[in-house]
């Protein structure tokens, strides 16, 4: 017949080996489309009624999208005093549905929440409204299974030739697609993240991180390019606010119209009073 059969033990070994992958992805499916935008929801509300209220001034504005309601997608920058009492700033990106209020100007001020728990986010905007919708969740949850017992029941149907799930091998490709799957998801963040992306901590550092003024003793490039831009790898001297000298290492990826800066002798940088090898550069 031309097909190949696996042992009894091995065959039921690798279904069951499948089974488990799936349930795992079906698992990781269903946390990132529905209960972690969920749980995030949750959050934003509850930092919105008990986080800190500060105050930011809007230095930058970016209109990103004309909305046909009318609304608008905005990208604005906003300085603040963090609970170090340091001035820092963030980036907010969100849907404005009253455009022609002109809240959002630069030079206006907003009113922010700032958390004192270690939940994430960890800044919002005070009057922000968040919306969670199943609909995408439940599509992609569906799907991974629906398409975990449609291709089973389609290569059993080809392939068992009246032996069972003897088809089933640990190769086989109802066997490694759900950790194809989650190995190729997770490496992709995971990538992103390595090679400069944004970190677990740099909330951290925008909530808690003091400023400090670090000498560069080593800048070099790395090798590796992310979209044509090059990685840096700093090595950075600094002292920080009760005088105790740090030497710290710090990879980021650089642009290319930067790339001429990357050797000049200081660096502006937050960084965590508890921490202080947990760094970030600052303009």
């Amino acid at each position: 017949s031309g097909s190949f059969m696996s042992s009894p033990i091995v065959s039921t070994i690798a279904l069951g080996v499948g089974l488990i992958g799936w349930l795992i992805f079906i698992s990781w499916t269903y946390a990132q489309t529905i209960a972690r935008p969920r749980k995030l929801r949750r959050n934003i509300i509850a930092l919105v009624d008990e986080g800190r209220l500060t105050r930011g001034k809007i230095l930058d504005k970016i209109l990103l999208k004309k909305q046909k309601d009318g609304s608008q997608v905005l990208e604005i920058v906003v300085e603040f005093q963090n609970l170090s009492n340091t001035l820092v700033k963030n980036v907010f990106e969100f849907t404005d549905s009253r455009p022609h209020e002109r809240r959002f100007e630069v030079g206006n001020n907003i009113n922010l929440r700032l958390s004192t728990t270690q939940q994430s986010p960890g800044i919002v905007m005070a009057d922000i409204q968040t919306k969670f919708s199943w609909k995408f969740g439940l599509i992609a949850t569906s799907f991974v299974v629906l398409y975990m017992v449609g291709t089973f029941i389609v290569h059993y149907r080809i392939f068992s030739e009246g032996n069972g799930w003897r088809f089933i091998s640990f190769w086989h490709p109802w066997v490694m697609t759900p950790y194809m799957g989650l190995f190729f998801f997770n490496m992709t963040k995971m990538i992103g993240r390595f090679f400069g992306g944004k970190h677990a901590h740099d909330e951290d550092l925008l909530l808690y991180g003091k400023k400090a003024t670090a000498i560069v003793q080593r800048a070099e490039q790395t090798g590796t390019y992310i979209n044509e831009q090059p990685q840096m790898k700093y090595i950075l001297k600094f002292t920080d606010d009760k005088g105790v000298e740090h030497v710290v290492t710090l990879k980021r990826i650089v642009l290319l119209t930067d790339l001429h800066r990357a050797n000049t002798g200081t660096q502006n940088i937050l960084y965590l009073p508890d921490d202080p090898e947990k760094i970030t550069f600052v303009d």
